[in-house]
């Protein structure tokens, strides 16, 4: 048997690193991405300007429109819908209801009276809760119209921007 004989042990070439090294420097990375996410969550709290903010309500109404001309946020959320009804008294109707809901969270409030707790116990509630007792941390809303609003639909064709 010469040296360079294959034992039939590792059949497969050795590519440098194992699948059990990979999982460590995976595991390795995790950890760091944790410790520095801890140490800027730490470095957040500490912040005078971060305590400012969540104590900061951006008025919902004035003469420009929220959240575009304030300082960027921090965090974003994007949700797109679809409008499903073709009754122009029913999208009026939902769109009042998120501006009242939109006018309440941006003030640190539920986004229905009663949304979260104090309701009918056997109704889904009109909030979720999630913020419930926080401040308003100077949150904006901002709500946008694709192009399909604008369809023969609601009699908005001569509105579409």
């Amino acid at each position: 048997m010469t040296d360079n004989a294959p034992t039939g042990q590792h059949d497969e070439p050795d590519l440098g690193v194992s699948r059990r090294r990979l999982l460590g420097f995976a595991g390795a990375g995790v950890a760091l991405a944790g410790a520095g996410a801890a140490a800027g969550v730490l470095a957040t709290k500490a912040s005078p300007e971060v305590e400012n903010v969540a104590a900061a309500k951006v008025p919902f109404r004035g003469e420009i429109q929220a959240g575009i001309t304030t300082p960027a946020q921090d965090h974003m959320h994007f949700v797109a819908l679809d409008v499903k009804t073709k009754s122009r008294d029913e999208l009026v109707a939902l769109l009042k209801e998120w501006t009242l809901a939109a006018e309440r969270m941006t003030a640190g409030q539920e986004a229905a009276e009663n949304g979260a707790v104090g309701g009918n116990a056997e109704a889904p509630p009109k909030d979720t809760g999630e913020a419930l007792d926080l401040p308003a941390s100077a949150l904006t809303i901002t709500i946008g119209f694709g192009p399909s609003l604008f369809d023969d639909r609601f009699g908005l064709a001569s509105k579409r921007p």
